[in-house]
């Protein structure tokens, strides 16, 4: 099918210019999807027309190139009541709005045009040359006067988006989003030259788009201007600003952030690699209502804050509401902030740095060219005293965080990520611990020269830790060490709050020479550890068992424990001081099973290649839950039988599909 609507073959020439235009007088929405034949909604008529179309959905139609006349979608009278139109994926369309002389009625007088469209999305349409052609020098100020979004995506033909008198009375655009245009150089065209006579006076820097609130600009390789004089921008509405990939338009950024930058609430710029320094002094000032800043991928980033000249009564309010800052790939990058920035970070709430080559200290020492009068001093200030998320992932040459002169205490913080940070040493270990109380995750990779994770003084701190994941620390020995946690200076132990008790997850990953996930004393404290529930224990090849059984017997809602790979395992639960074990439990008596994790529903052993029991005599589990053993080629204990499917299991070696 290659029309929706057709001419019956056979008519006459008179009766054929008497159906010339075909007119949908009541049609509201057109919806058309997966038609791959379709090239004209009507064939073989001059016009089409649709007076009352409020909406058009146009999906996946590759040969459409016109729905009347070839080339464009709409013109002339189409245009009067269409509110929204969604056009992707119809490769053979080249204009959209064709509007030679539809704003001029059959008196010869003035029309409005899409005086209600409010929103516009082209993409995926690779023959796309004009969203307006044939565009009237004056257009009637009512038009498009309710246009207030477009998104233009992955239309390699278009060199602009704009013409000048379209760009002129969209006074109401708040977003705009323009992405992987390869060919796009300008967002608004050049003036014509025999469009010039119509710019009384030169112009005198006409505004566009003065409501704009959001701008998108993302893998445009070709965009060289966003204007072109007589026109210009005051973006004060500007709220969110993205751009990335933006090669040769990278010499005229910082101009266009110093005239946006006043209300910015949401900045994020990514891929553009001659970009030296983010904020320059003049526009430093400017950013008092920044809340999110976000910067990718900038491999010549130097500066992000420069505040040379500056001084602390200049700074005052600056980035006074600024919660989430993120930064990747910025290769060249030594520091993140100086002091100077760092104290005015008074509500940074998230801070987010991976893959940064050379970053050396997320805040500096204070560089004599920075400090002025009234500027910087030393001393302890607790930097970031709302920072609730810190991820540092990937800085190989990271080696602090704070200058020795200063602090943190980061009272509230929740979330830590640390991974792949080799020069970052026990320094940081001893700051984290004072950043403990209000953890609820902690995530650590690739931290060496550590040998216990938790120390005896650090476990009362961690009351609302709920999870923890440890990978590749090859000096780790012990996770949580509860030796001689509970005894007195006259060697009595004495009774202290549970530790733990909101830990749930527990995820820990090669880690060679780890020895003791728990390491006890002759006493644990009754209630810790109570909400654990689940428990993966992956590529540990120092590890001979999980589980003591003093700890065993405290994890009355475990309910699932995954052990992968672990060359040295014998057993999940130690017959250590079995005996002393089985006295203070069953007092005395040698005849009664003692369950262990009642609430497990599912045990799953794999590629231990030195197992022979699960655990010692005489606890067990529950004979409810789930056994997988695979490739445990030493493990032959038959005290398990009895647990559901688990000979299956077990003679199905390696090629076993069952899993938790």
């Amino acid at each position: 099918m290659d029309a929706i609507f057709w001419k019956e073959r056979g008519e006459d020439e008179a009766a054929a210019t008497a159906v010339a235009k075909i007119q949908f007088p009541h049609l509201k929405y057109l919806y058309l999807y997966r038609l791959p034949n379709l090239t004209r909604f009507c064939n073989s008529f001059e016009e089409v027309e649709f007076p009352q179309l409020e909406t058009a959905n146009l999906y996946e139609l590759p040969k459409l190139d016109g729905l009347a006349s070839k080339g464009h979608l709409f013109d002339k009278k189409d245009l009067q009541r269409l509110q929204e139109l969604n056009v992707q994926s119809c490769g053979s369309v080249e204009v959209i709005f064709d509007l030679q002389q539809s704003n001029v009625n059959e008196g010869g007088h003035e029309l409005a045009v899409l005086t209600r469209l409010e929103d516009v999305s082209l993409f995926g349409l690779d023959n796309l040359r004009h969203v307006w052609k044939n565009c009237p020098h004056v257009i009637q100020g009512s038009s498009l006067q309710n246009l207030n979004y477009l998104r233009v995506f992955n239309c390699d033909s278009l060199r602009h988006v704009f013409t000048p008198s379209i760009a002129k009375v969209l006074v109401g655009l708040q977003e705009l989003g323009i992405q992987a245009c390869k060919n796009l150089e300008a967002i608004v065209a050049k003036e014509e030259e025999e469009e010039e006579e119509y710019i009384v006076g030169g112009g005198g820097g006409i505004i566009l788009f003065p409501q704009l609130t959001a701008l998108y600009l993302y893998n445009l390789p070709k965009l060289l201007n966003m204007i072109h004089k007589p026109y210009t921008f005051n973006w004060t509405s500007l709220k969110d600003l993205t751009m990335g990939d933006c090669a040769k338009l990278i010499e005229r950024l910082n101009d266009t952030l110093q005239v946006t930058s006043n209300n910015m609430e949401t900045q994020q710029v990514g891929e553009i690699r001659n970009l030296t320094a983010a904020f320059p002094t003049s526009v430093l000032t400017q950013l008092q209502n920044l809340e999110e800043l976000a910067i990718r991928r900038c491999s010549s980033l130097e500066v992000i804050f420069n505040h040379q000249g500056l001084n602390a009564i200049q700074l005052a309010g600056t980035f006074q509401y600024l919660s989430s800052l993120t930064l990747e790939g910025c290769d060249s990058l030594r520091h993140v902030f100086t002091p100077s920035i760092a104290k005015l970070l008074s509500q940074l709430e998230t801070l987010e740095i991976s893959n940064c080559e050379n970053l050396e200290a997320v805040v500096a020492e204070e560089e004599e060219e920075y400090i002025v009068e009234g500027g910087a001093g030393g001393g302890i200030f607790n930097f970031f005293p709302q920072l609730t998320s810190l991820s540092l992932q990937k800085l190989p040459n990271l080696m602090q965080i704070t200058p020795k002169a200063y602090t943190f205490n980061w009272p509230s913080l929740k979330t830590f990520t640390l991974a792949d940070c080799g020069k970052l040493t026990e320094t940081l270990y001893d700051k984290i611990q004072v950043a403990l109380d209000n953890m609820e995750t902690l995530k650590v990779h690739k931290l060496d020269n550590i040998t216990v994770f938790f120390p005896t003084s650090v476990l009362p701190q961690l009351q609302n830790l709920e999870k923890l994941e440890i990978q590749r620390c090859c000096s780790l020995e012990v996770v949580f060490n509860l030796q001689g946690f509970n005894v007195n200076n006259e060697g009595r132990y004495e009774p202290l709050a549970p530790l733990l008790t909101q830990l749930a997850d527990i995820d820990l990953r090669s880690l060679p020479k780890l020895r003791h996930v728990w390491k006890t004393g002759a006493h644990v404290i009754q209630g810790s550890f109570k909400n654990l529930s689940w428990l993966h224990v992956e590529h540990c090849d120092s590890l001979k068992y999980v589980f003591t059984p003093s700890v065993a017997k405290l994890l009355l809602v475990l309910e699932e424990v995954k052990i992968i790979e672990c060359e040295n395992l014998e057993a999940i639960v130690a017959d250590e001081d079995r005996e002393e074990e089985c006295r203070l439990e069953l007092g005395g008596g040698g005849g009664i099973n003692v369950i262990l994790f009642p609430k497990l529903t599912c045990l799953s052993l794999h590629g231990l290649q030195n197992l022979l029991t699960i655990m010692p005599k005489p606890y067990t589990f529950n004979r409810s839950s789930l056994l997988v053993v695979t490739s445990c080629k030493t493990f032959t204990d038959r005290h398990y039988e009895g647990v559901i499917n688990y000979k299956d299991y077990l003679e199905a070696g390696e090629n076993s599909t069952q899993h938790c």
